[in-house]
């Protein structure tokens, strides 16, 4: 007995269908032998992160290399996942005064290889100073709050150091769940079709800005610095601000922070990273060694009894700073 005509479509349609997609998936196997290249970073294989109750942090004792055109940089994770060399004791050596540095990637450093972040050339500039980087590269501002919460009774700082937050787009979904990572579930992939791997990590670029940008609505990001903030004050601690621009060009930070901020009793830096040796050489969103080295002299300036900065400075000059930059000491300009 013949099929009934719609039936014989329905089949056809079918056939059609799973031919396109077997040929898709085929040739995105040839294309992507190796699935990892279409996973997230915390998804694959020795990644840099992982989420930890719904929040971001490094891999505990993990070693990075990277490279940002000609330079190359390198990263270690201690036991709490903290940017350190060797694994951070519960106090302070004696002597020195610790501050928890607290950002994303701007704290932690991403383009700036181990011992040159902002933490460390605040070490280097402020003697008496421990300087922890507790910065996540990729985190919000709600991230900033769970890791303070997550440390604070641990490492026993005298101080905390907040870097702007920057990441719009995870800080936005963590305003309606505050669980989740840039829009996609902290589990595995839901297959390993690598039609769907694909269609994922093409959908997850095209909605991502290749930098970051602010918040249109800041109540959130605000909501949860303010939180932060006003616990650190509540316990006794110094908390220290740092308005850091964009990216290469991105004009002076918004100076809302500061109105809603320094009426907690929180002080100010910052560098308005104007020339181009403050910037990575192929990394235009994140600072160059003599960068980092400029951002930590602003804020150095501050803990030595200096006024808090309200607004970004100019100076020290990034191709006067100490450390690596494009057009400088013999370094390619970018």
């Amino acid at each position: 007995m013949a099929l009934p005509f719609a039936a014989r479509r329905l089949l056809l349609g079918l056939g059609v269908t799973a031919t396109v997609f077997g040929a898709l998936e085929g040739a995105l196997r040839l294309r992507y032998p190796r699935e990892d290249v279409l996973l997230y970073s915390y998804e694959r294989p020795g990644a840099m992160l992982k989420v930890k109750d719904g929040i971001l942090v490094p891999q505990p004792h993990t070693d990075v290399k990277n490279a940002d055109g000609p330079y190359a940089w390198t990263a270690h994770h201690d036991a709490l996942g903290l940017r350190e060399t060797t694994d951070t004791p519960e106090h302070p050596p004696a002597g020195k005064r610790r501050l928890l540095a607290l950002g994303d990637s701007w704290i932690y450093g991403f383009s700036v290889t181990q011992g040159r972040t902002i933490a460390d050339r605040l070490e280097a500039r402020v003697p008496d100073l421990d300087v922890v980087n507790a910065g996540v590269f990729g985190s919000s501002a709600y991230d900033m709050l769970r890791r303070y919460t997550d440390l604070v009774d641990v490492l026993h700082p005298e101080g905390i150091v907040l870097g702007l937050p920057h990441n719009a787009t995870r800080q936005s979904v963590m305003a309606d769940e505050r669980a989740n990572f840039y829009a996609h579930p902290a589990s595995p992939p839901r297959s390993h079709l690598r039609t769907y791997l694909y269609l994922r990590w093409l959908l997850g670029n095209i909605r991502t800005p290749m930098y970051a940008t602010p918040p249109t609505d800041q109540e959130p990001v605000v909501a949860d610095i303010l939180t932060l903030a006003r616990d650190a004050r509540r316990r006794g601690l110094s908390v220290y601000f740092l308005l850091l621009p964009v990216h290469f060009g991105g004009g002076p930070p918004d100076g809302g922070w500061v109105s809603a901020l320094e009426p907690e009793g929180v002080k100010f830096a910052g560098h308005r990273m104007s020339e181009r040796a403050c910037w990575g050489f192929v990394d235009l969103g994140h600072p160059s060694e003599a960068g980092a080295d400029a951002i930590a002299a602003t804020l150095a300036a501050v803990l030595q009894g200096g006024p808090s900065q309200t607004a970004a400075v100019e100076t020290p000059s990034c191709i006067q700073s100490d450390g690596a930059a494009p057009g400088k000491d013999g370094w390619p300009e970018g």
